[in-house]
């Protein structure tokens, strides 16, 4: 029951977010800050790596630093029935704040109800909502099949609004070499953590700090892979 009522209130304090416009922050400010610390564990990475096309699986104040750090960030926000209307309006507000960036693309996504049966089932049951029901794995799949059909990224960050994170990051492994997820230390039966299934062909490098950020690389990626763990670091 604590757990839940956890749950509740960090729900509450994410919605509580949204409410407040998006502004463009330094980045000692989104290095320190819950919602955007994942930007001091990636730079580990970008500042080793040139060029880097950037996906980003949900939008906000995070944005800015890959924006200005990568050649090209692709930003989709997904759109489900539980934080519909207050994710829309934020999203909005992030296409004003970035709009002067040429090297964005910004996409939206509304979620079918398949994801959002998915969403209640891993937030009331804390299971794998793939126990009960199939086709929300569909639909995700779909959603990287059109959105790598004619793209590649060297970089894919899933921090989406839609709960069911590991999910996704079990859909990108053999589409992308790094695939980096936050809040990583919150929820691992309800973000999905739990029902992440690392290949054989990829190394898992977790930062607890904070939120967490996990980085799932291609072991074919040595150097980033030995970069990452020049610092304090769980498997």
């Amino acid at each position: 029951m604590r757990r839940f009522f956890t749950l509740i209130f960090s729900m509450l304090l994410i919605a509580s977010n949204l409410t407040c416009a998006p502004e463009l922050r330094s980045y000692e400010y989104l290095s320190e800050n819950l919602w955007t610390d994942h930007v001091k564990h990636t730079k580990k990475l970008l500042d080793l790596m040139q060029d880097v096309s950037f996906l980003e699986l949900g939008v906000g104040e995070g944005t800015k630093f890959y924006l200005d750090n990568c050649k090209e960030v692709t930003s989709l926000e997904l759109i489900d029935a539980k934080n519909g209307g207050p994710n829309e309006d934020y999203y909005n507000q992030c296409l004003e704040l970035y709009s002067t960036y040429p090297n964005w693309h910004p996409i939206l996504y509304r979620c079918t109800k398949a994801i959002d049966d998915a969403v209640q089932v891993a937030l009331e049951q804390n299971i794998n909502p793939l126990s009960v029901n199939t086709a929300y794995q569909y639909e995700i799949e779909s959603i990287c099949d059109n959105i790598f059909k004619n793209k590649n990224f060297d970089i894919v960050l899933v921090d989406p609004g839609v709960l069911v994170r590991g999910s996704f990051v079990n859909e990108l492994f053999g589409r992308v070499d790094v695939i980096v997820a936050h809040d990583v230390s919150n929820h691992p039966k309800i973000y999905g953590w739990e029902w992440v299934n690392t290949p054989p062909d990829y190394e898992r490098i977790c930062f607890l700090e904070g939120s967490g950020t996990a980085f799932w690389i291609k072991k074919t990626r040595l150097d980033l892979i030995d970069a990452l763990k020049q610092y304090p670091h769980t498997p």
